[in-house]
C-alpha cells in the first residue's frame, strides 16, 4: 500500500508514530535524463531517530563514520548517535566555521575572528577536543574541501588557498580573477570556482587561468562536483551540469528551493527543501527521487544514503532509492 501524504502536519504525525509502530513509507520516482518524471517506484522506508536543530539554524553537518556532527549558528557543535540519533557530545565552537570537512581523525573549519586573522578550527571526532589557532592574513570565503591532507578554501584577500590545521601554515595554490567564493576541485588539478556575487561560474588552471567562464542569470546557491569533475549547480529553481569545457550536459527544472546540492556516493544529491523532496542524479541516468513530504534538506551523507533534517530540526535518514 502507498501513501501520498502532501500536508505536512498529516505527514510529520506520521512519522512521530512511526517511531513507535515501524518506519514510514515515502513514495520514490524515476526521473529520466531530461528531467520529466517516470513512473512511482517501491517506496523507501525511513525511521525519524530524533530532534536536533531546525534546518535554518544549522550551519553545517558532517558524517563521521559512526556520528552525524551538527553545527549551528550560534556555534553549538554536537554528535549523535548514527544509530539511535542520542546526542553523544556537545562542545562550543568560537568563531563559528564556515563550514566543516572531515580530515582524517579530525574535523576542520575556518572561521574570521577579526578582520585579517583566519581562525582554524580542529575537533577530534572521538573526544570532541577543541583546538583553536590563529592564522594572520586572509579573510575565508564559502565551503572548504580537503585534498591532500589540506583544506583548500576560498580566500578573500589571496584567491584559492591551502591550510595545514595542525601548523596553521597557509599557501596560496592559486591567484583567481576575481574574489572567489564557492569551489570545488575539477579534473587535473584544476578547481571550479563561484565568484563572490555568485553570478559567474569558472574553471581555473594552477595559474588562475580562465578554462572557462559562464555568466549565469541567477544566483548560483551550491556547486558541486561529480567524480568525473564535472560541474553541478544549484539556482533555486533549476540544476545544471557543465562538463570541463563548459558545455551543459544536463539541467534539472521545475523545482521550488533547491539550495542544498551536494556529491554522495557517486550522485550528485540536491534538496528541493520547501515540498521536502531529494533527487539523486548523475550525467547519464535516470534521477532517482524521494518526496518526503516533510520541508526539510539533506545535511550530510551516510552509507547507501543521506542524513535529513526537517525545518522543525527532526533528523532522518534516507537510503537511496534503486535504480
Amino acid at each position: 500500500m502507498r501513501l501520498v501524504l502532501r500536508s505536512s502536519t498529516v505527514m510529520l504525525a506520521l512519522l512521530t508514530a512511526a517511531a513507535c509502530s515501524g518506519p514510514a513509507r515515502f513514495p520514490t520516482t524515476q526521473t529520466s535524463s531530461s528531467g520529466t518524471a517516470g513512473s512511482p517506484a517501491d517506496g523507501i522506508d525511513i525511521v525519524p531517530l530524533a530532534r536536533v536543530v531546525p534546518l535554518d539554524a544549522l550551519v553545517a553537518g558532517v558524517w563521521d563514520g559512526s556520528r552525524l556532527w551538527l553545527l549551528d549558528v550560534d556555534g553549538r557543535l554536537r554528535a549523535v548517535d548514527g544509530s539511535s540519533g542520542e546526542p553523544v557530545i556537545e562542545v562550543s565552537v568560537n568563531p563559528t566555521p564556515e563550514e566543516l570537512s572531515l580530515l582524517g581523525q579530525k574535523l576542520v573549519g575556518v572561521g574570521q575572528a577579526q578582520p585579517g586573522v583566519i581562525q582554524v578550527v580542529s575537533i577530534e571526532s572521538q573526544t570532541g577536543k577543541v583546538v583553536s589557532r590563529r592564522v594572520d592574513g586572509g579573510q575565508p570565503l564559502g565551503q572548504g574541501i580537503v585534498r591532500g591532507g589540506e583544506l583548500i578554501v576560498a580566500d578573500y584577500e589571496r584567491g584559492v588557498v591551502a591550510l595545514q590545521p595542525d601548523s596553521g601554515e597557509t599557501r596560496v595554490v592559486l591567484a583567481t580573477p576575481f574574489v572567489p567564493n564557492l569551489l570545488q576541485a575539477s579534473e587535473r588539478g584544476t578547481f571550479w570556482v563561484v565568484d563572490d556575487g555568485r553570478r559567474r561560474l569558472a574553471r581555473l588552471d594552477v595559474d588562475g587561468r580562465s578554462l572557462v567562464d559562464l555568466d549565469r542569470p541567477q544566483a548560483i546557491i551550491g556547486l558541486a562536483a561529480d567524480s568525473r569533475g564535472n560541474a553541478w549547480i544549484a539556482e533555486r529553481t533549476k540544476v545544471t551540469a557543465f562538463g570541463s569545457g563548459g558545455e551543459t550536459l544536463r539541467e534539472i527544472g521545475g523545482l521550488v528551493n533547491a539550495v542544498r546540492i551536494r556529491a554522495c556516493g557517486g550522485s550528485i544529491v540536491v534538496s528541493d527543501t520547501e515540498p521536502g523532496v531529494v533527487q539523486w542524479l548523475s550525467v547519464d541516468s535516470s534521477a532517482l527521487q524521494v518526496d518526503t513530504g516533510v520541508p526539510g534538506g539533506v545535511v550530510a551523507c551516510a552509507p547507501g544514503g543521506v542524513w535529513y533534517v526537517g525545518a522543525n530540526g527532526d533528523l532522518f535518514r534516507l537510503e537511496r532509492p534503486p535504480a
